[in-house]
C-alpha cells in the first residue's frame, strides 16, 4: 500500500503547533497512497517515498475571514438520517471530489472513525487481497482509506482534484513548474489518476472520474468540508493553481496572510473552492507547503471529547472564528485532520 509521509517529532511549542500531514516524495514516482482499485501491478510496488515533518504556526488558521464574507458553503441538517444528505451527483472541473487516509493500522483506524463520525466500511477486494476501502455514511461515500506502502511510514490524509482530462492537467502541471510524482495510470473503470507536486513541493491528486465520481456528501457532520494550502511563496501558489484549474483569488481584507480561490470568472463570490494561508516570519521553517483537510461536525466539544476517549489526541486548543469553532486533532495513529462546526 502507498503512504503518506510526515514523519519525526512536532516543532517547537509556543508560537509554532502541529497541524495536518503532509506528503513527501523523493523523484522516484512516489505516490502518498494506493489509489483507488489501484490493485497489486508493478506500478504499484515501483513506488518509493521519503520521510517529512511538519509543524504548523498558532496563528489562526483556515476559513478566516471575516464575519460578512459568505466563504462558506451552506449547510444542511445536523442529523445523520440518509433522507437530509442530498446525494452529489457530479463534482464540477476544478473542484476536490475525493480525499483518503493512509494508515498504519487499517482495522483500528476504522474503529477510531467509524465510532467519531459513524463512518462505515466497503472493502475493496482485488484476487483476494484488500486494495482499498470506501467510508460510507448513510450509504453515501466519503472518503477512502488504506494502508501506508511501508511499517515505518506515518499516516496521514490526502486530497483530490476533479479534471477533465488527466494527461492534459499532468502535463500543465509540469508547463507550470510543478512535478508528476505518478501516473497517470487507469484505476480500473473507477477513473484515470495521477499524483502531481506543484513548484512548493506540495502534493495533490488529480481524479478523472469514470464510474467513481468522487466524494458523495459534503457539507454535513462527518464530511469533508474544506481544503486549506500552506505556503511559503503566496504568489507563487496562486500562480500555479490559476494556471492548472483556472482558479481567481479573493484577497481576506481582516486577514492579509489568507486567500480564498474562487471559480475563474465568477465575480459573484459566493463560490469558494479552498484557502491558502502565506506563511510569514511567525512560522517554523521547516514547516513544507501541504494541503490539509477540514472534516464538518456538529459539536466541536463533543467531537473532542469523543477523539480522546478514543484514544486521539487534542492537538490545539479549540478555537472560535468568524465561521464556526474549529479544532486540530490526531488520530491513535498519529493522522492529523482539523474539524469545524459551523456558526449557523
Amino acid at each position: 500500500m502507498g503512504s503518506l509521509l510526515s514523519g519525526g517529532q512536532p516543532g517547537r511549542e509556543g508560537a509554532v503547533r502541529e497541524g495536518l500531514g503532509w506528503l513527501g516524495h523523493d523523484g522516484t514516482g512516489a505516490v502518498p497512497l494506493r489509489p483507488l482499485l489501484l490493485g497489486n501491478g508493478p506500478a504499484t510496488r515501483s513506488l518509493h517515498h521519503r520521510r517529512a515533518q511538519y509543524v504548523k504556526s498558532g496563528m489562526p488558521i483556515g476559513l478566516t475571514v471575516g464575519a460578512s464574507s459568505q466563504s462558506m458553503p451552506e449547510t444542511g441538517s445536523d442529523t445523520k438520517e440518509v433522507s437530509t444528505m442530498p446525494e452529489m451527483a457530479k463534482h464540477e472541473f476544478g473542484t476536490f471530489n475525493w480525499l483518503d487516509l493512509s494508515t498504519t493500522d487499517i482495522e483500528g483506524a476504522k474503529a477510531f472513525y467509524g465510532a467519531m463520525f459513524g463512518w462505515e466500511f466497503e472493502p475493496q477486494v482485488v484476487e483476494g487481497e484488500l486494495v482499498y476501502t470506501i467510508c460510507t455514511l448513510n450509504g453515501l461515500q466519503v472518503c477512502g482509506l488504506g494502508g501506508t506502502m511501508g511499517e515505518n511510514d506515518p499516516p496521514g490524509w490526502n486530497v483530490y482534484t476533479c479534471v477533465e482530462d488527466v494527461d492534459a492537467a499532468s502535463n500543465r502541471a509540469v508547463e507550470l513548474g510543478g512535478k508528476i510524482e505518478a501516473g497517470p495510470m487507469d484505476i480500473f473503470d473507477s477513473g484515470r489518476m495521477s499524483f502531481i507536486s506543484d513548484p512548493q513541493g506540495a502534493m495533490l491528486g488529480l481524479w478523472q472520474p469514470r464510474e467513481h465520481l468522487g466524494v458523495q456528501v459534503m457539507f454535513e457532520p462527518g464530511t469533508f468540508m474544506w481544503a486549506e494550502i500552506m505556503t511559503w511563496d503566496a504568489e507563487g501558489t496562486n500562480a500555479f493553481y490559476q494556471g492548472l484549474h483556472g482558479w481567481d483569488t479573493i484577497a481576506d481584507h481582516n486577514n492579509p496572510n489568507y486567500t480564498l480561490y474562487v471559480p475563474g470568472g465568477d465575480t459573484s463570490h459566493t463560490v469558494y473552492l479552498a484557502g491558502q494561508l502565506a506563511m510569514d516570519e511567525n512560522f517554523d521553517k521547516s514547516i513544507p507547503t501541504y494541503w490539509g483537510i477540514y472534516l464538518q461536525v456538529s459539536d466541536t466539544a463533543e467531537t473532542l471529547r469523543r477523539c480522546i476517549e478514543l484514544g486521539g489526541e487534542q492537538v490545539m486548543p479549540t478555537t472560535e472564528i468568524a465561521q464556526g469553532t474549529f479544532a486540530v486533532m490526531k488520530d491513535p495513529q498519529g493522522a492529523y485532520f482539523n474539524v469545524l462546526q459551523p456558526s449557523h
